[in-house]
Formats: structure tokens, C-alpha cells, sequence
């Protein structure tokens, strides 16, 4: 279903349009004013583009479930576990770059892998804690054993 067979979006666009027409030609004053509400009024139709563009990204799926009458509801069904299988994927990516790069930094990783330093930190603690890895030698001039396999 697309986003323009909602009536809810059409009626939304066709009001910003006639909004728009009406304030063109008010003074400062009543644009400031009144402009500024109706203004604000019509950038809600804005949020179900929203609905529709994130959708994915939160409920991992595209079943978006939006019933239209005299209000509208929308129901974006969200996947428990997301969280989770970013996590372990993260952690599979460390993995993979301490075993190509033993010395690797937090930093190196986390510019790497696009996340905070934190994020690495804690990674690194939850792969420590599985018994994955081990760090051998010091902070600066040591490494990284994979030890998951042994």
C-alpha cells in the first residue's frame, strides 16, 4: 500500500496547499500569528510519511496497519529482538577485526564498525564475559586472542 492511497495524507497535502495560498499574501503580523499555527496544524500530516519511512527500521517488517475513519490509528507491529541481532552482529564484527587485527584500538574499532567507543567497550566486555576473547599483554603493546573455539 503506498502512502498515497491514504486519504488522511491526501486531504493533509491539499490543506498545506490551500494554507499556503491564504497566508502568501498576509502581513508580517498575521503571518507570525495565525500563519505560524495553521502552519503547525499541517506539518502533522508530515508524521505519517514518517510512519511509513521508519517503519522498517523499527518493526523489521513493512506491515504497517493503518485504519482511517473519523480519527486515525496507526500500528507499526515491533520486533522484540532487533536490539539483540544488531548486538550479535555487532559482536561477530569485532571478532572478525581482531582476529584480521589482533593490536586493533576501541577507537580503531569503533570507527570501523560506526559506534561510540562505549559501545566497543561493552561489546568487548560481553565477548570477555562469553569467554571469546582474551587480552594478552598490556593495554598498549598487547592483543587479542580469540579463544571462542578452544
Amino acid at each position: 500500500m503506498k502512502l498515497e492511497d491514504f486519504q488522511v495524507y491526501n486531504l493533509s497535502m491539499e490543506l498545506g496547499e490551500e494554507i499556503h495560498t491564504i497566508v502568501k499574501d498576509w502581513n508580517y503580523f498575521e503571518k507570525d500569528t495565525i500563519g505560524k499555527q495553521l502552519v503547525r496544524s499541517e506539518e502533522l500530516g508530515t508524521g505519517l510519511r514518517n510512519v511509513f519511512k521508519y517503519s522498517k527500521a523499527y518493526s523489521g517488517s513493512e506491515k504497517v496497519i493503518f485504519l482511517e475513519e473519523d480519527i486515525f490509528m496507526v500500528s507499526v507491529p515491533l520486533v522484540s529482538d532487533v536490539t539483540e541481532n544488531v548486538t550479535e552482529n555487532r559482536l561477530e564484527q569485532i571478532l572478525v577485526q581482531l582476529k584480521n587485527n589482533p593490536t586493533i584500538s576501541f577507537d580503531e574499532l569503533s570507527k570501523q564498525l560506526h559506534v561510540a567507543r562505549m559501545t566497543i567497550y561493552r561489546d568487548i566486555e560481553k565477548l570477555k564475559n562469553k569467554r571469546q576473547i582474551k587480552r594478552m599483554g598490556p593495554d598498549k603493546g598487547g592483543y587479542w586472542k580469540i579463544i571462542a573455539n578452544e
